[in-house]
């Protein structure tokens, strides 16, 4: 055809209804781009996607599952946790029981001092014991039964013949 002008497209473009310009051809929707996942048209072109735990393959379209050997860091040696091991996506994360605080490297466990950090209930006396704490009495009292308030012992009713005449019970101890 001679004085006839023809117009072509690069790739990835098409004829617009003019027949002089050129637009954007969405390879997506007419099923050019041909991806196994999702597809995202760019201008002049396309992208392939894959849905999550699946990877783009060398042809950009197809895609293929991510082999991920997801090792439980708790299972040796119980992650380093002197105590308790849950496994984490960033590791084993230890715990303790209660009673035990994780020390700096956050894997020992090391005992919690109720009596000198002023946690205990305890009235009069108090000793710590790993995990836990113990109340205790002074002389002429008993530990009652919340384990810890002490309650005065009348040492007059326990024992009559403590006295050779009265006996008087008084806080903590008794006069004759």
């Amino acid at each position: 055809h001679h004085g006839v002008a023809r117009c072509e497209c690069h790739p990835g473009y098409g004829l617009a209804s003019d027949i002089k310009g050129c637009e954007d051809m969405d390879e997506c929707v007419f099923g050019i781009a041909d991806c196994s996942h999702g597809c995202i048209n760019t201008r002049g072109s396309f992208s392939c996607v894959c849905n999550a735990g699946y990877e783009l393959g060398a042809d950009g379209k197809r895609c293929y599952r991510i082999e991920m050997e997801i090792v439980d860091g708790c299972e040796s040696n119980n992650g380093g946790c002197s105590h308790h091991c849950r496994h984490s996506a960033f590791g084993p994360q230890c715990s303790c029981d209660q009673g035990f605080q994780l020390d700096a490297d956050q894997k020992t466990c090391v005992d919690v001092d109720e009596c000198a950090a002023g946690d205990g209930c305890c009235e009069q006396d108090c000793f710590n014991t790993p995990g836990g704490y113990e109340c205790g009495c002074q002389a002429g009292y008993i530990l009652s039964l919340d384990g810890c308030t002490c309650d005065d012992v009348n040492e007059c009713a326990i024992k009559n013949d403590i006295c050779e005449h009265i006996c008087q019970n008084t806080v903590g101890s008794f006069q004759c």
